[in-house]
Order: structure tokens, then sequence, then C-alpha cells
């Protein structure tokens, strides 16, 4: 959370949290957190890739990718 609060971009705490409710990791004061902390408006999953996509609402956040488990690991 310091080296988020570090690099000064609010918009890391809506995708880390959104990503951590997606996986389904049980990390409760850190989703506390990036609740806390995230920036307004609504902002892109992945910011280089086109603003298509539906919004998750709780997180302010254009879906604009597939996310699967996968992926984070490889």
């Amino acid at each position: 959370m310091a080296y988020i609060r570090q690099v000064g971009n609010r918009v890391v705490f809506k995708r880390l949290g959104f990503l951590l409710e997606v996986l389904n990791v049980h990390a409760p004061e850190l989703l506390r957190a990036c609740e806390d902390s995230m920036s307004s408006g609504v902002s892109r999953l992945d910011p280089g890739l086109p603003n298509r996509g539906p919004v998750a609402w709780r997180w302010n956040l254009r879906v604009n990718r597939t996310i699967q488990p996968a992926e984070m690991f490889s």
C-alpha cells in the first residue's frame, strides 16, 4: 500500500480492489484500504484498450477486458 500511495496514481486502488474481488482473494483490510483510497470518476481497467465495456460501479471501473486467473500467473 505504501508503494501505491508513493506512486500517486489513485486509479491503481480501483484496479487492485476490482482484481481482489474478481479473483476471490480474501484480504479484507487491503480491500477496505482500496475502497478508501480510490480516485473518483470512471477509469479503464486496461488503459491501453478502448473505452468500451461494462462499468463495475462499485469500483467506478470500466471493465474493458476479460480477466482470467491463469493470466495472473503466466
